[in-house]
């Protein structure tokens, strides 16, 4: 288990890169479907002064397969995603809330550095205006 303290330095030190967009046609009129991926990049090489761990691939690994099954993990991997999406569809974030986001997340490891990729679909109650 990650403390949240651990969680936060990772995070505090993420490279975070989106894409994503609109579905072209949809399944239902007034209901559009928006995509994205969230890719998080974070080399433990970079958080090394906050860890008293070695930082290398072991340790990469670890820290990996304890974030795969953190459920804070994956919490805030949807919130990220969810505001993403919103900001992608320009609709306000509060009216696309995490729990209508579904995500599918991988997390690998090259190295010392954690790969997070977050594939994110939500559809919309209304086309933004």
């Amino acid at each position: 288990m990650l403390s949240p303290g651990a969680l936060e330095v990772l995070f505090d030190h993420a490279e975070i890169v989106v894409e994503g967009g609109e579905e072209v046609g949809t399944r239902q009129p007034g209901q559009p479907r928006v995509f994205g991926t969230v890719m998080v990049s974070i080399d433990l090489a970079s958080c090394a002064s906050h860890v008293r761990e070695p930082v290398d691939a072991a340790t990469a690994r670890r820290v990996a397969e304890l974030m795969e099954g953190e459920p804070r993990v994956r919490q805030r991997l949807q919130g990220l995603a969810a505001r993403e999406l919103a900001r992608v569809a320009g609709v306000d974030p509060e009216a696309l809330v995490a729990s209508q986001v579904a995500v599918e997340i991988a997390v690998r490891v090259e190295g010392t550095v954690l790969l997070i990729d977050v594939d994110a679909m939500a559809t919309l109650a209304t086309r933004r205006g």
